[in-house]
C-alpha cells in the first residue's frame, strides 16, 4: 500500500468523524429546543373552598392573584399580615397565646363572582377536615347589607395539603372558625385555623373583623 493510498484513506475516515460531530451539536440545539416544561404543580392551597382554579402555577412563575372581592375589612390589632397568596386576598398570622406550640392562621379567599362553592358545601367540607369534631356552633346574621354564615368547630385538624389536597398531618386540639360573607361581588372566604387556646383567644377579634366589613 503506498502512501497516496494511506493518505487517501486517512481523509475518508476523517471526514467520515467529522460528519456524526457536525450532525451531535446540530441535534443538540433542537433536542433542547423540544425539552419538555416542568410540570405545573396542581395543589391548591391548604384548606381552599371548592375552586378547581386554585394551584400553585409554573415553577419560576409568580402566583395567580386573588381578584378584588369589591369589601373591605379592618385587620385585628397584632394580627401579622403575611400579603397575599395563591388565590388568597389575604393571609393573616394569629400570635399564640396560653402555651400553644404554634401561632394560628387566618385566610380570606376570593374566586371571583359565582365561584368558590355553595354555603353549606364549604361549611361541611371545612367541618369534615377535623376529625372526631365537636358540635359545630353555626349562626347567620348580617353586617349591613351583607348576609354572613359563620362556623366555629373545635377536633383534629387534618391539615390537607399537596397535589392531591391529602391530609399530611393531624394537628390535635385544633379550632377552626370562619365565615362565609355574601359580597356584591360574590362570596368571600374568612378562615382561621390554629390551636384551640390561641384560636378562642383571637376569636373577638376575628368576629371584630367581619363585623368591620364594608364597601
Amino acid at each position: 500500500m503506498n502512501i497516496r493510498t494511506l493518505a487517501i484513506g486517512f481523509i475518508v475516515v476523517m471526514a467520515f468523524v467529522g460528519g456524526i460531530v457536525w450532525q451531535k451539536q446540530m441535534q443538540a440545539p433542537q433536542q433542547q429546543e423540544m425539552a419538555p416544561p416542568a410540570q405545573e404543580q396542581m395543589g391548591g392551597e391548604a384548606g381552599d373552598p371548592a375552586n378547581p382554579h386554585a394551584g400553585g402555577g409554573m415553577p419560576g412563575m409568580p402566583a395567580e392573584e386573588a381578584p378584588h372581592p369589591g369589601i373591605e375589612w379592618t385587620t385585628p390589632a397584632g394580627w401579622k399580615d403575611l400579603g397575599a397568596r395563591t388565590m388568597r386576598v389575604a393571609t393573616y398570622g394569629v400570635p399564640k397565646v396560653g402555651g400553644d406550640a404554634e401561632d394560628a392562621e387566618c385566610a380570606v379567599f376570593y374566586f371571583g363572582q359565582g365561584q368558590g362553592g355553595g354555603v353549606d358545601e364549604n361549611i361541611d367540607r371545612w367541618i369534615g377536615q377535623l376529625e372526631q369534631p365537636g358540635q359545630p356552633d353555626r349562626s347567620k346574621f348580617e353586617v349591613g347589607e351583607f348576609k354572613i354564615h359563620r362556623v366555629a368547630v373545635n377536633g383534629t385538624y387534618t391539615a390537607p395539603s399537596g397535589p392531591t389536597m391529602q391530609a399530611t398531618d393531624k394537628k390535635s386540639a385544633y379550632r377552626l372558625v370562619a365565615a362565609i360573607v355574601e359580597g356584591p361581588q360574590g362570596s368571600v372566604f374568612f378562615k382561621m385555623t390554629g390551636p384551640e387556646k390561641t384560636a378562642r383567644a383571637a376569636e373577638k377579634d376575628f368576629d371584630a373583623m367581619i363585623k368591620s366589613l364594608h364597601k
